[in-house]
């Protein structure tokens, strides 16, 4: 599989919780897809709409048997992407990290860890937000990061807002992007975060 269908696929697909919470696609045709998602296209789009979407919909249900066979650890599901193009995502999200100087961290193992932790199970992480057209992807995944960081220290699940690291975070040596919608790296975010809150 190509890096851009990864991307693709990526961005096509959502975690569940559990084989019940998947829809079952088995009778799920293009034209249930654009009703679901209150989509429609004139005929030439449409037919090259159709095309892409079936090829991701045999990637989700491809990926799907692997879960239920235990090779894989997470569903996939259709969502309102699935009838992107691969061009489609790198015009809007795909943007090459650059390697960049940030501090590295000592961690210290204090105890076993556990085989398995599923922090969604313990109330740790907030429901899936959509960027839109901005590729803010950075922003949204930092935003969650610390939310859920947050949770496990303190017990208290805050909804924050991923465009105050949009606005204000700076990308002088344009990793990832060149900052704000047109793309950064979580570690700025982080070495932001840890900035503002020392003061």
């Amino acid at each position: 599989m190509g890096r851009a269908w990864q991307r693709a696929l990526g961005l096509v697909v959502v975690l569940a919780a559990n084989a019940s919470n998947a829809p079952s696609y088995e009778n799920y045709t293009f034209e249930k897809y654009l009703a679901e998602f209150e989509k429609s296209y004139g005929q030439e789009e449409h037919a090259n709409r159709k095309l892409i979407f079936e090829e991701s919909l045999q990637k989700v249900r491809a990926h799907n048997l692997e879960y239920e066979s235990g090779a894989q650890t997470w569903l996939a599901v259709a969502n309102h992407l699935a009838d992107w193009s691969p061009e489609e995502f790198a015009q809007l999200r795909a943007t090459k990290q650059n390697p960049s100087n940030l501090p590295l961290s000592q961690l210290l193992k204090t105890q076993a860890n556990p085989d398995s932790m599923d922090w969604r199970t313990r109330g740790a992480v907030s429901a899936v937000k959509n960027q839109g057209g901005c590729g803010s992807c950075w922003a949204f995944s930092a935003t969650e990061t610390v939310e859920s960081h947050y949770q496990i220290a303190s017990g208290k699940l805050l909804t924050l807002a991923p465009q105050t690291y949009v606005n204000c975070v700076q990308n002088p040596q344009s990793c990832g992007g060149t900052g704000g919608c047109q793309g950064a790296t979580m570690e700025l975010a982080f070495n932001f975060t840890v900035q503002e809150v020392r003061g």
